[in-house]
């Protein structure tokens, strides 16, 4: 039983080198906190998977996707809440503002997926509606990018065209009709000149009838002549225009049959991906809301069932605010306050003992400056002197080696027994004995 209660306790902050040993009544608030931790881990791990098993992408793994985000929430709230017993003031206000904002955070999703839990036919049915709305619209955003809605437009203003002009066809034109009732009239005329002429019987007024009928009907056809070509080019022109129509109405038809296919291949082939992307994932809180909106979820049970699931997930932390401190949480936090006092006392002493270093150093400064001004004088420039003399006699000496070596001739041995004496004096320099010392 204790084994229990200290994995419980575990949960609310302690560890168990801390309660190894020691009475329950050492780590009481902390079982109490992990208890409510607990009870938060189980709203966590159930919001997560309800949320994961329902996104398309993740249906298959969202058991292992929930244990692995739930394992981290569970020990990231531990050691917050076990973070929380020594920090100071404003620390301890940031990271209570953060875990307040991941607190909420959490609790609205998960309180999302246990309100459409609990109303799950009423939510079906609105996301139902919402994915009928959303295949619609998006049937209508495919024909507007598709111009089908400008090319019915187009096939029915041609048609419109079409008719519009058979019927000027049919139409005679006022010109054409005027010569036609100009031809009868002329035709009426002749009638009664042929009736006159059948009833003349003097030769010079029958010869002179005659003639007048002739010239009238001479008339009267080209009258009619006149009347039919004006008819018939004006048919003409209607049938030219009525087939150019007709051409383009074609070509319109051809366009609206490409687009049509094209639009209707299209959304076969999304209409599948529409309907789960509005009944699944993030679009079921999208439907739950218009649910409520619409009456079909009490908006006292929407609110009042997140509202618990943020009690519930969120109780930990105000446990561990508002409960007493448990015995083993206050031997901690004088522990770590005693540590942080001896590296203050640390500190404190090592800025002392340097402060003391500087005065030190500041009284020594003269009798220094008098020592290093000795030691250049008497033992740096000397050897410098050496150095830059046993230089030269090495340069001479080389130019004469190169000069005996072109002529064929021995350096001489009283040349070499001073390089060789000159050597020696500069690698045996007081400076280098000095430092040697040093």
């Amino acid at each position: 039983m204790k084994l229990f209660l200290m994995v419980i306790a575990w949960f609310g902050g302690r560890s168990f080198r801390e309660m190894n040993g020691r009475p329950v009544q050492e780590y009481d608030t902390s079982i109490a906190v992990g208890i409510f931790s607990l009870v938060s881990t189980g709203m966590i791990l159930g919001g997560q998977y309800l949320l994961w098993s329902h996104l398309p992408h993740t249906e298959a793994h969202a058991i292992w996707i929930t244990l692995f985000l739930t394992t981290l929430y569970t020990f990231f709230y531990r050691n917050v809440v076990r973070c929380l017993e020594t920090m100071g003031l404003y620390a301890k206000g940031f990271t209570i503002a953060a875990v307040l904002g991941l607190v909420v955070t959490n609790a609205l999703l998960a309180g999302h997926e246990w309100v459409i839990l609990a109303f799950k036919p009423q939510v079906e049915a609105q996301a139902a509606t919402n994915g009928v709305h959303a295949v619609t619209s998006y049937r209508s955003d495919l024909e507007a990018s598709l111009r089908l809605p400008q090319l019915r437009e187009d096939r029915k203003s041609i048609g419109d065209g079409i008719v519009s002009l058979q019927a000027e066809r049919e139409r005679v034109p006022e010109s054409v009709s005027a010569l036609q009732d100009e031809a009868k009239r002329c035709e009426e005329t002749a009638k009664k000149l042929g009736w006159k002429l059948s009833n003349q019987y003097d030769p010079y007024q029958r010869n002179l009838l005659k003639n007048k009928l002739v010239a009238q009907n001479a008339r009267c056809r080209a009258t009619h002549n006149e009347a039919g070509r004006l008819l018939h080019e004006h048919q003409a022109d209607m049938d030219s225009q009525i087939a150019e129509l007709d051409k383009k109405r074609g070509e319109v038809e051809g366009r609206l049959h490409k687009a049509d296919s094209q639009q209707q291949a299209t959304f076969e082939q999304a209409s599948p991906a529409l309907d789960a992307s509005a009944t699944s994932g993030f679009a079921r809180h999208i439907a739950l809301w218009a649910a409520v909106g619409n009456g079909l979820v009490p908006t006292w049970a929407a609110f009042g069932l997140m509202l618990g699931v943020l009690a519930l997930e969120g109780m930990f932390f105000a446990a561990k605010l508002l409960l007493k401190v448990d015995a083993i949480a206050w031997e901690r936090r004088h522990d770590i306050w005693q540590t942080h006092m001896d590296g203050k006392l640390r500190q404190m002493i090592r800025q002392a003992y340097f402060s003391q270093m500087h005065s030190i150093v500041d009284g020594l400064k003269p009798a220094l400056s008098d020592d290093l001004e000795n030691y250049v004088r008497n033992i740096v420039v000397p050897s410098l002197r050496i150095e830059m003399e046993a230089s030269a006699f090495a340069k001479a000496h080389a130019s004469v080696e190169r000069t005996q070596n072109n002529n064929k001739q021995a350096v001489p041995d009283l040349i070499r027994d001073l390089y060789d004496l000159k050597t020696k004096r500069a690698t045996v320099s007081p400076l280098r004995s000095t430092s040697n010392k040093a």
